[in-house]
């Protein structure tokens, strides 16, 4: 039930280019890889979610108020 959620949730923001979204669902699918004790997806996952989490900070840091 969690990976059905976390897919609409996925496709959602990557139609609506909402990186925030992208990487908290890429995190959540590290950690339901994590509970099925699936260690390679889960590490995968959760590296991609810094890498884009990394990528919004850079750009939001670049941005002038």
């Amino acid at each position: 039930m969690a990976m059905q959620y976390n897919n609409q949730a996925f496709g959602i923001a990557g139609k609506n280019n909402l990186t925030a979204t992208l990487g908290a669902c890429c995190n959540t699918y590290g950690d339901i890889y994590s509970y099925q004790n699936n260690i390679a997806n889960a590490k995968a996952f959760y590296l991609k979610a810094l890498d884009i989490w990394k990528r919004k900070i850079t750009r939001l840091s670049k941005q002038q108020f």
